[in-house]
């Protein structure tokens, strides 16, 4: 199943970019494995995929385990709310994750200090700024109306890489007008900042992914399309 899946998502990728004239341009497809067993990443891995996303931080933890006893080169990308308290459990994959939901100054500032103090750090850490564009009370994220100063506060510190913008627009509506207002949000900020290196738009899941495209989504998350029903939380085996 999973590799027809993948076979149809990666065409659906290539024919909407063909279509608005970008048949070139490149969109990482981050396989969403939270939820589901370890035997379905190694089978998604074996099929050529590198990149996949979490939202728990001890499945992610368990699931780095295994991969690198199995000497899997996987770049994971921790998709969920990253708590304070469990920010050394994140910075002791190796590789680091890409953080997707930096989401708050005080995350901020907490995952600097760790960075710094990290006896093999090697790089700064990657980071998406999670922002809010449905204002939406249940989510977390910055409202866009502050987003730039948040990304100004980022680049302040060493520590951390910011490479773009990520968001989750509302479920129940029409998700274009988000994915617009996200692209003029990265826009604004590349010229304000002169962040030419902040080019990342992590939007579109298994649901709205191709919609994502024409607004220049470099990322797409695509986790129940790919590998079916999620299973209960925890299922490794």
């Amino acid at each position: 199943m999973i590799k027809q899946q993948l076979a149809a998502i990666k065409s659906d990728i290539e024919t909407e970019l063909t279509h608005i004239g970008q048949a070139n341009r490149h969109v990482r497809l981050i396989a969403v494995s939270k939820t589901q067993p370890m035997q379905a990443v190694v089978e998604a891995y074996a099929l050529g995929v590198r990149d996949f996303g979490e939202n728990f931080m001890q499945e992610l933890c368990d699931k780095a385990a295994i991969a690198s006893q199995q000497n899997l080169q996987i770049q994971w990308h921790f998709l969920g709310h990253l708590q304070r308290n469990k920010i050394n459990k994140f910075l002791a994959i190796n590789p680091w994750p890409i953080l997707h939901s930096l989401d708050r100054e005080e995350l901020m500032q907490a995952l600097a200090q760790r960075v710094a103090a990290a006896p093999d750090a090697i790089a700064p850490l990657q980071v998406l700024v999670q922002v809010n564009i449905g204002r939406e009370s249940q989510k977390s994220g910055v409202f866009p109306e502050n987003t730039r100063a948040f990304v100004e506060k980022a680049l302040t510190y060493k520590q951390l890489r910011v490479l773009g913008l990520m968001a989750i627009p509302p479920e129940d509506e029409d998700p274009t007008p988000f994915f617009a207002a996200m692209r003029g949000l990265l826009q604004e900020i590349q010229v304000l900042t002169g962040g030419e290196n902040i080019k990342e738009l992590s939007l579109g899941m298994s649901q709205d992914f191709a919609l994502a495209l024409p607004f220049g989504a470099t990322m797409v998350r695509v986790g129940r399309l790919l590998f079916g029903d999620r299973k209960p939380q925890g299922a490794l085996p």
